[in-house]
């Protein structure tokens, strides 16, 4: 079986340093992006099954990228899961409303968090 290929966009690399190993101990192949603009560029060539997307990220921000993302052909279909800092309510209802983000995960978490949210957000694009 093919491990689930997983494309996380966050622009600070202690974050991305410290989920990356975690995520890959659970059996995810993981594929990095630092910014909006490579996030976009890797979703087209990497095709992965999800997304992890950060809100705030200098440039293009999450809301951007993960409307650039809905809009295109071939990357509108891939889950995101927001994993962010910004907890408000106010985000977490954009986020679903304009990027249809299965779920929403804020930082800091613990990495089984995480784990869940990526495992919901799979279990619902399947069964979709």
């Amino acid at each position: 079986m093919a491990k689930i290929k997983i494309l996380m966009i966050d622009d600070n690399p202690d974050i991305i340093e410290l989920i990356v190993p975690r995520m890959e101990a659970f059996g995810y192949e993981i594929v990095t992006a630092l910014s909006g603009e490579e996030g976009l560029k890797k979703a087209r060539d990497e095709r992965p099954d999800l997304i992890l997307l950060d809100i705030a990220m200098p440039g293009m921000d999450g809301f951007v990228t993960g409307g650039k993302l809905k809009e295109a052909l071939a990357t509108r279909d891939i889950p995101i899961v927001m994993v962010t800092a910004k907890g408000e309510h106010a985000d977490i209802l954009k986020a679903a409303a304009q990027l249809k983000a299965v779920e929403y995960v804020v930082k800091p978490f613990r990495p089984e968090t995480l784990r869940e949210a990526i495992e919901k957000a799979l279990g619902k694009f399947k069964s979709e």
